[in-house]
């Protein structure tokens, strides 16, 4: 009887060990832009992503000068291919720049089970938005 609880025991033990290596995945940290050239007037999207886990809270941004900042929310992706687990979390901002010209945004940090995750830094140009097709600066008289 202990004989087979422990055979049991054993076999539960390796399994749990066979199923956390098939979901143990890399994590990285990454955000990307939905555009890098953006007429002023106009809001473009910044997604922060964070690969290889999903059980993180909401991310908070650094100032942002000269730009609006509004939190658009998370989204979960979990799959599982050919047996090998993947998972992600991103949290997307809808960013409105105030003013035209060049800007950067900086890298991001982020720690993550005690590790130091961080983007690459990303560009935007804003440029003053175009006339809507049809409108001119005339003034029409009637």
């Amino acid at each position: 009887m202990i004989r087979r609880l422990i055979g049991i025991m054993m076999i539960v033990s390796f399994n749990c060990s066979v199923i956390q290596l098939a979901l143990a995945e890399d994590i990285s940290f990454s955000a990307e832009v939905n555009t890098n050239r953006i007429p002023l007037g106009s809001s473009f999207q910044l997604t922060l992503t964070v690969n290889g886990l999903t059980h993180i809270s909401e991310m908070n941004l650094p100032q942002f000068p000269d730009f609006d900042v509004r939190y658009l929310g998370p989204s979960t992706h979990v799959s599982v291919v050919n047996g090998k687990y993947y998972s992600s979390k991103s949290f997307t901002y809808a960013i409105t720049p105030q003013k035209v010209g060049r800007f950067k945004i900086q890298p991001m940090n982020v720690t993550i089970k005690g590790k130091d995750y961080s983007t690459q830094a990303i560009d935007i140009e804003v440029v003053n938005a175009p006339l809507s097709e049809g409108k001119t600066n005339q003034l029409n008289l009637l």
